[in-house]
């Protein structure tokens, strides 16, 4: 049976204009999520990591997943934005969609701390800061139960 897949943001500080938007996609239904956290809006995206049954999994998914992202890229709102993505980039960092959202984020000067190899990298946060403010994030090393580490980030 169809069923959700997406995100959630958890936040200390109120939410106000909260948007669900369904990306495009072939398997299952994903929706990113954006609200405002004070002056800055905060977006989640969680993209499909395979594709329909009629395609080759492994090698047609990076193309799913780059509709996906430049989808939702077009409704992002103006501003400072913390994205948090689980971008399911099987291929890496390299994918076309990681490498359209860094490219769409790169004003903002980012550091990142990744625990292990980072040979496939799956999850990822973009930021878009006031001028001259570099944001950082970081890998944590425990998973909690999961197949994915939590990121933690922050802007100066």
């Amino acid at each position: 049976p169809a069923e959700d897949r997406g995100s959630a943001i958890l936040a200390t500080l109120p939410l106000a204009a909260p948007i669900a938007v369904e990306l495009p996609g072939e398997r299952q239904r994903r929706v990113m999520v954006v609200a405002k956290a004070g002056p800055v809006s905060v977006a989640v995206i969680h993209l499909d990591p395979l594709g329909g049954d009629r395609r080759l999994r492994l090698f047609w998914t990076p193309w799913m997943r780059d509709v996906q992202v430049r989808s939702a890229a077009r409704l992002l709102p103006d501003g400072p934005l913390v994205i948090g993505a689980d971008l399911n980039t099987w291929h890496g960092r390299d994918e076309r969609g990681a490498r359209f959202l860094a490219a769409l984020f790169d004003a903002t000067r980012l550091s990142i701390d990744r625990h292990g190899f980072g040979l496939r990298v799956l999850d990822y946060m973009f930021f878009r800061a006031e001028s001259g403010r570099p944001a950082h994030y970081r890998q944590l090393a425990h998973r909690y139960g999961s197949d994915h580490r939590p990121l933690v980030g922050w802007v100066e």
